[in-house]
């Protein structure tokens, strides 16, 4: 049988639309992570909300001076101004006011992933300053990105093979590639969060990448 057989007289009112295969195929890479963005919190509770907003202001400033410090830029450094509001508890079922909060908040990429331990302690020496969990990240350049893109083509194209045989038919040519599965999403990091033994610095280790991918084939008749 020809190629030309899944076509038809397009007189005789059959559709004479080839058969496709949809499939989508996912690949993943280890790496090590490129940079880590790292939160930190400011927060007071004063008399006053021009008091909480003032002394919370010169704590996020110790916070980004004491980055800059540490060599972190300007640019890798994002300042969310403070918010204030009242600070409460209850008391026999009754609500009271006992003074007002502030808080303000300071986000830090660290491009060394060796030096966010180091970091972490630095600023958690300053009074009234919390910070969050490190979530580690693989740049958009990096390599592992182009490795995970090639397995999710390799395993959808395989995926693709297996259904033409089940079906009788074989794999015709490429009609579309589109970045994400057919349920929607595209390629994302795996975040990984600090991981930590009591006593040592956290050991960043490796961070996944995935990759997914939707082709669509021409199916043809073997």
């Amino acid at each position: 049988m020809t190629d030309s057989a899944l076509v038809n007289d397009s007189a005789s009112g059959i559709d004479t639309t080839p058969a496709r295969i949809v499939v989508s195929g996912t690949g993943s890479a280890t790496t090590q992570p490129d940079h880590a963005i790292v939160h930190f919190e400011a927060r007071v509770v004063r008399p006053t909300p021009t008091e909480a907003l003032a002394d919370v202001t010169l704590i996020a400033s110790s916070v980004t001076h004491a980055l800059g410090d540490l060599g972190i830029g300007p640019d890798a450094i994002v300042t969310s101004p403070g918010h204030v509001d009242r600070e409460r508890n209850w008391d026999s079922g009754q609500e009271r006011i006992v003074g007002w909060y502030a808080g303000y908040s300071v986000q830090a990429k660290i491009d060394a992933p060796s030096t966010v331990f180091a970091t972490l302690l630095e600023v958690s020496r300053i009074a009234d300053v919390t910070s969050g969990q490190p979530m580690w990240q693989v740049a958009p350049t990096n390599p592992a990105w182009e490795r995970a893109r090639h397995a999710a083509v390799a395993d959808a194209r395989a995926t693709a093979e297996h259904y033409a045989d089940a079906a009788g038919l074989r794999l015709g040519p490429l009609l579309e590639l589109q970045e994400g599965s057919a349920m929607g999403g595209g390629p994302f990091p795996k975040m990984a969060m600090l991981r930590a033994d009591a006593g040592s610095a956290p050991d960043h280790g490796l961070e996944t990448v995935t990759a997914s991918v939707t082709l669509t084939y021409i199916a043809l008749p073997k």
